[in-house]
Order: C-alpha cells, then sequence, then structure tokens
C-alpha cells in the first residue's frame, strides 16, 4: 500500500512467540535510496525482501534502517 508518494507500507506476516502476527515495515524512497523504517525482526529478513520485492524494490537499494522501539 503507498500511504504517500514514494512511501510503502510492507505488511509482514510472521510468527512471534506461537503466534502469528502481522507487522508493518515502512519503506520510504528519497534520492539517496530507501530509508526503511522498523524492519521487523532480524530472522524475517527474507520475508521484508519479498516484501520489497512486491513493491520493485529490494534490500539493495536500502541506503538508512530507523528504528523506533
Amino acid at each position: 500500500m503507498e500511504l504517500a508518494p514514494g512511501v510503502r507500507a510492507l505488511p509482514l506476516h510472521v510468527s512471534l512467540d506461537g503466534r502469528e502476527a502481522t507487522l508493518t515495515p515502512t519503506a520510504v524512497e528519497t534520492p539517496q535510496g530507501l530509508l526503511l523504517i522498523d524492519v521487523g525482526l532480524p530472522d524475517e529478513v527474507g520475508v521484508l525482501g519479498d516484501a520489497l520485492a512486491d513493491k520493485g524494490l529490494s534490500l539493495d537499494d536500502a541506503r538508512g534502517v530507523l528504528v523506533t522501539h
């Protein structure tokens, strides 16, 4: 889902402590590359890569990561 021009929500469906959960990292396109916000869990980087690929993006496009919590 595009939240604003160049800002995409990336819903991730993951297993968290034996329960299914949806996390929603955000990708912001900047002139320098992607800024990824709240990227999810360390063991789920493949799921994040798949979500980016669904939007025509790649982890290789990322130039920064912002973790808010």
